[in-house]
């Protein structure tokens, strides 16, 4: 075609038709478009020529790089299979550590049991000494009476009287005693057995903390894959811990590229080069499928030890899981290590309790001092049971609901240790006036008149002497006053300093309970959150006692949660009464130790309540 255009531009050349000029202008313009055309087909032959030769080359290549990366992969597989076998050769099986865990498990129960045993003759020798001291009694009080102890109508006379209560007081203190010796010396013939079961016990605990390191080439650890994961870049690793054939232990782990190759993950930038992403990849294809045949290349060691709890928490131990690494099974090395910081919990049953055994000698020396306490009072032995026997209910109606009375070192009374409760208001009183709710939260909303009232009837539940009286009366029965509607209690309260009856504390005795034994600004602490309820942390509201730090009497919450009554008249103000120790609504200038409140004893308010206290000879 182009010979052509060349013959028809040779004749236009030799012509005088002026159309030829055009003519020939046409088919020059025509011959270029043709020209261009041609060359831009052949160079688009010679590209696709070149893109074939290219993808033949590639194709060339490609089937090089499959062929070299299974080589790799197979080759990797079996010197990893070869190690592995090397590596659980030289792991010496061991006891699992749950094995050991119940070997100590069954040292502690025959240390309990054997202490058992010693309690159980020890209740034994109880029941025997009971016996003892009701014959003895009864042949000291049943003895026909001599000459010398009649009177002259021949009736015993008041002197014989009291050498026979002497004499059965001096009966029962030597059986007593007699009893307490009879129990140590039961208990001394299996003094060396149980020190020696307990040293092997500690011991064994020692050696559970022990950081021990398992390794997934051994039965004990676990390892499963998931596929690689691009949003973690790594693969989902499920690890579980076996002990003698019991799951301890599972956990999710990210193995990382690098814990797997070795070699470090490139950067996003370099990633950036085709070369470089598509290596990447590979090695990530390949990696993938080793995991999932389960070809060991890598493996995972976990250190982790054991604690036994305290003995306040028979049987519980924590596995505490330190440390976890990657270690590639053919280099040997550590491609990955990272901190786990996880406990787990667990008890084994049943749960055997190494504290001592607080039994019947515990109880037997606690009432005998009790006793020993009332009779050094003039009390006869008839009458010091009595008295303790009724201290014992009130410290029985105390603990069922988490409180008690303690004595206040260097002075001659007992506090109850928390607000009065609604459960405690509750029980003594049939109404609960509180607005807010809780049977361990402090009552409130009663007045200074609720609050002796309640006193009163606490000690005439137990057959303590009250402590306050109104016109001379102590029965509330004779007061004429209603708790809790509002009225004031009409006519003189006075109080009996020498009765053992509950009362309110002075101001005296609360500010010295309050310090604890401490120079604090509040009470327990110089930090009001440690210890109170109060504007800034109560929410508005009450809180149940006993949820903060403890002074150093083992007191609570007196600082903030509620005011609480006091004894004390306000001077000038014969209608006022002292409170102390700011509320939930207070500010923290409020809630110190020398702090002050005062308020119509009639007053009742839901930041207002009261503690209790005692003589300390109860």
């Amino acid at each position: 075609m182009m010979k052509d255009y060349d013959a028809e531009l040779s004749k236009l050349m030799t012509s005088n038709d002026i159309n030829a000029i055009q003519n020939k202008n046409r088919i020059e313009a025509e011959k270029a478009l043709l020209l261009e055309k041609q060359n831009a087909e052949k160079k688009r032959q010679e590209e696709l020529k070149a893109q074939m030769a290219r993808a033949a080359e590639d194709e060339k290549l490609e089937a090089e790089r499959s062929i070299a990366l299974k080589t790799q992969r197979d080759q990797m597989a079996k010197d990893a299979a070869a190690k592995a076998a090397e590596v659980r050769k030289l792991k010496m099986e061991k006891q699992g550590v749950l094995g050991q865990i119940n070997v100590l498990e069954s040292k502690k129960k025959a240390l309990v049991e054997i202490r058992q045993g010693v309690e159980s003759r020890s209740v034994e020798l109880y029941e025997q000494m009971l016996k003892d001291k009701e014959s003895e009694e009864a042949k000291i009080r049943n003895r026909p009476l001599g000459t010398s102890e009649k009177d002259d109508n021949g009736k015993q006379t008041e002197r014989s009287k009291q050498i026979r209560e002497n004499q059965v007081i001096k009966s029962n203190e030597e059986l007593t005693n007699k009893f307490f010796a009879d129990c140590e010396a039961v208990k001394k013939t299996t003094a060396s057995q149980d020190a020696s079961l307990l040293a092997e016990i500690r011991n064994d605990q020692k050696t559970l903390a022990t950081t021990r390191t398992v390794s997934s080439m051994g039965e004990e650890l676990k390892v499963s894959y998931g596929k690689f994961t691009g949003a973690k870049d790594g693969w989902i690793s499920y690890i579980s811990l076996y002990s003698d054939g019991i799951l301890i232990f599972t956990d999710e782990f990210i193995l990382t590229y690098e814990g797997v190759t070795g070699k470090r993950r490139p950067t996003d930038t370099e990633l950036e080069d085709f070369k470089v992403s598509e290596e990447y990849d590979n090695n990530i294809d390949m990696y993938n499928s080793l995991l999932t045949r389960g070809d060991p290349i890598v493996y995972f060691e976990i250190d982790y030890n054991v604690t036994a709890e305290g003995d306040s928490k028979p049987s519980q131990y924590k596995f505490n899981f330190n440390k976890i690494r990657v270690i590639n099974t053919v280099s040997g090395k550590v491609t990955q290590t990272s901190t786990l910081n996880k406990v787990q919990p667990r008890t084994m049953k049943p749960e055997w309790d190494l504290r001592e055994i607080v039994g019947i000698v515990a109880k037997e020396k606690n009432e005998f001092e009790s006793l020993n306490k009332y009779i050094s009072k003039g009390l006869t032995l008839p009458a010091a049971k009595k008295s303790v026997a009724r201290d014992n209910e009130v410290a029985k109606m105390f603990d069922s609901m988490g409180i008690k009375m303690v004595s206040i070192p260097e002075r001659n009374f007992k506090m109850l240790n928390t607000e009065v409760t609604q459960k405690v208001y509750t029980s003594v009183m049939g109404s609960n006036p509180s607005y807010y709710r809780g049977d361990n939260n402090p009552v409130e909303k009663v007045s200074w008149y609720d609050a002796i009232y309640f006193c009163n009837k606490l000690s005439e539940k137990f057959g303590f002497t009250p402590v306050y009286a109104v016109y001379g009366n102590t029965d509330v029965a004779t007061w004429n006053y209603t708790p809790h509607n509002g009225d004031s209690i009409r006519g003189e309260v006075t109080q009996n300093t020498k009765a053992n009856g509950f009362r309110l504390p002075t101001v005296e005795e609360w500010q010295y309970a309050a310090k604890g034994g401490q120079n604090y600004t509040y009470f327990g602490s110089n930090n009001l959150d440690e210890v109170g309820w109060y504007k800034e942390n109560s929410g508005g509201r009450t809180h149940p006692v006993a949820q903060k730090k403890a002074n150093g009497y083992g007191l609570y919450d007196m600082s903030g949660n509620v005011w609480e009554w006091c004894w004390d008249v306000v001077p000038y103000y014969s209608d006022d009464r002292c409170s102390r120790g700011g509320s939930y609504g207070s500010s923290g200038n409020y809630c110190g130790v020398d702090s002050r409140g005062s308020d119509d004893a009639n007053y009742r308010y839901g930041n207002l309540g009261f503690r209790i206290v005692c003589s300390a000879s109860n």
